[in-house]
């Protein structure tokens, strides 16, 4: 049996409303904003990442920045804030790791000095 949903009371549909607009205005708190871009300043890694330099590689993490950023790009957001830096940790922590850096090319030198081996021993 398949019991058919109803639609939202006028009650359930104000709360909802009520409770975007609460939201809403917290995401949009100055005091609230810059507490987080200070914050952001102090954990690991790019602290502007989201901006369009510092996500222009390829890695996940900063292909979720990118459209982290672009997302309400044109007003401040606490939430937008909150993303990107729970990214710029992630990124800095899979960076220290050896992970997002891709191929690392390294030199080896190697010399042989004539009767060095003999004298060492």
């Amino acid at each position: 049996m398949s019991e058919e949903l109803e639609p939202p009371s006028e009650d359930e549909t104000g709360r909802a409303a009520r409770l975007r607009a609460a939201l809403a205005r917290v995401d949009g708190q100055p005091a609230l904003l810059s507490l987080a871009e200070r914050l952001r300043r102090h954990l690991p890694g790019d602290d502007r990442f989201g901006d369009p330099l510092s996500t222009a590689d390829k890695a996940p993490s900063s292909l979720v920045g990118r459209q982290m950023h672009e997302l309400n790009a044109e007003r401040p957001s606490l939430l937008r804030e909150i993303g990107l830096g729970a990214l710029q940790s992630w990124q800095a922590l899979s960076e220290s790791t050896g992970r997002g850096r891709g191929d690392v090319e390294v030199t080896l030198l190697f010399t042989d000095l004539v009767g060095f081996s003999a004298w060492a021993l």
